[in-house]
């Protein structure tokens, strides 16, 4: 009889063993760490992808998006709010696993980055306090001061093509960007469209214009994308899966939907 129990647990051993195993294949290592813990990076205040809400809660796009990832991937997550131009020397540093927080492609990123499928899209627009008569772009801008978020892909565009003729200043985040307007320090700026629009919303005074043309003179349509150190760029194609799966189930349209009066893919 011992033997025959013996030999029962055994078989039932050596069944979830396989089982586990079957489970375990394509899981990467790297989003399944041994603590089942994801640090990832969100902007600390970037409306409406990340920001504190009147609560005293970290809501936005980003962050939901992130807290669907992770269950997506049966793992727990921890955000870690970083100013924009800290979040990609944080992933290189190994400070946090991930980063969800509207990084764009780029040949230079992508030297240590390794990039998701795209998240969402959007363009990039000018934004001032009236009307500059004439359509704003690389041949036509000259004398202007325009400011835009330190580290981001606009300010690389703005130094590359609007430089030689005008003065470019850079600011951690939104709002201080918005306030330069405002108060003349800067005569526009250049924004990631949705973040743009966010503040376009809440502009209550009506302070701030859309300008006459859309930044694609400077940037064309944009892409964000979930970014991780490319030394751990195994790990793409389940995280690939997982984002198409959260656009698949329809969890990633209502909650785009709480953010935007528009689908931003």
């Amino acid at each position: 009889m011992n033997k025959l129990v013996s030999a029962f647990l055994v078989a039932v051993l050596c069944f979830f063993s396989s089982f586990s195993t079957a489970l375990a294949e394509g899981r990467d290592a790297f989003l399944h760490p041994e603590s089942n813990l994801l640090k990832i990076a969100v902007e600390e205040d970037y409306r409406p992808f990340s920001y504190i809400d009147s609560s005293g809660t970290r809501v936005g796009f980003d962050v939901g998006f992130a807290k669907l990832l992770c269950t997506q991937l049966r793992v727990k997550c921890e955000l870690v709010p970083l100013v924009f131009s800290k979040i990609i020397p944080a992933i290189d540093a190994g400070e946090v696993d991930l980063a969800i927080a509207s990084v764009g492609y780029t040949k230079e990123r992508a030297r240590i980055l390794a990039f998701s499928q795209p998240y969402f899209r959007s363009r990039s627009v000018f934004i001032g306090t009236h009307e500059l008569g004439y359509e704003l772009n690389s041949a036509s801008a000259s004398g202007l001061t325009i400011a835009t978020q330190v580290g981001s892909l606009q300010e690389e565009a703005l130094k590359q093509g609007f430089a030689e003729k005008n003065k470019i200043i850079t600011f951690d985040d939104y709002a201080d960007m918005f306030k330069a307007v405002a108060s003349g320090k800067a005569d526009v700026l250049l924004a990631d469209g949705l973040g743009g629009y966010q503040y376009l919303k809440e502009d209550k005074s009506g302070t701030f214009v859309l300008l006459n043309t859309l930044g694609v003179d400077v940037l064309p349509m944009d892409s964000a994308c979930v970014v991780m150190s490319k030394r751990h760029e195994t790990a793409l194609p389940e995280l690939n899966e997982a984002i198409y799966h959260l656009k698949l189930s329809g969890e990633y349209q209502m909650l785009s939907l709480q953010y935007f009066p528009f689908m931003n893919y």
